[in-house]
């Protein structure tokens, strides 16, 4: 136990002094027996030095626990910062390839059925939207070009009616690659008059142009 004697703490010790066998050959005549406690033997140590340098230890014990702490946090902030712009880079490129078609950068076929599905019911949630159009776009003789000029040439076709397109719709029309030469225009808000126009104007653009 510790014990303190005015200003000094000190560790006090007992131990029992217990008869033992070889005890009898002096004492057996005082009624003493195998097992008996006869009296105790205490030590004491000054102790002062020991518990301030265990205090002092103990604090630097606590100081260092948290500076570890405190360094791992900053270590999982360093990682996190360094990796989070990355995973997020990924993850945006990762969903660009699969919802966009790689060739003309407009929106693939799954996309397409996507997107259609939240304007169906968009327009069903709100009723003060005017109307949803669709527009198809068909290539005439695509086929011929394929077959004259190869498949490269109709790939070259493909991307320029792309940038054609593209430079005529609205921003908040969305383009989509249906499969082949065939693409369509989700147009929101847009009634069939304005649809028709709209087709007009990209149909007039591309028979102007000249590949």
């Amino acid at each position: 136990s510790i014990e303190t004697r005015g200003r000094e703490n000190v560790f006090r010790y007992i131990a029992p002094l217990i008869t033992e066998q070889s005890c009898l050959r002096c004492h057996a005549r005082q009624g003493y027996k195998p097992g008996d406690i006869r009296g105790a033997i205490g030590v004491s140590i000054p102790a002062t030095f020991i518990l301030e340098k265990m205090h002092r230890n103990s604090i630097f014990l606590i100081i260092a626990t948290i500076g570890i702490i405190v360094l791992t946090i900053l270590i999982i902030l360093s990682v996190a910062a360094f990796f989070i712009p990355k995973l997020k880079a990924v993850q945006a490129r990762l969903f660009e390839m699969a919802t966009t078609d790689h060739l003309t950068g407009f929106l693939n076929r799954r996309e397409l059925f996507n997107r259609l599905e939240g304007e169906f019911a968009r327009c069903d949630r709100h009723k003060n939207i005017k109307a949803l159009s669709i527009i198809m776009i068909d290539i005439d003789h695509f086929k011929q070009v394929n077959d004259t000029y190869g498949h490269s040439a109709g790939d070259l076709v493909l991307k320029f009616l792309a940038t054609i397109l593209r430079s005529c719709l609205r921003d908040y029309d969305m383009p989509c690659r249906y499969g082949g030469e065939e693409f369509f225009i989700i147009s929101p808000e847009t009634d069939a008059n304005q649809a028709m126009k709209l087709a007009e104007r990209l149909r007039c653009k591309v028979e102007a142009a000249e590949i």
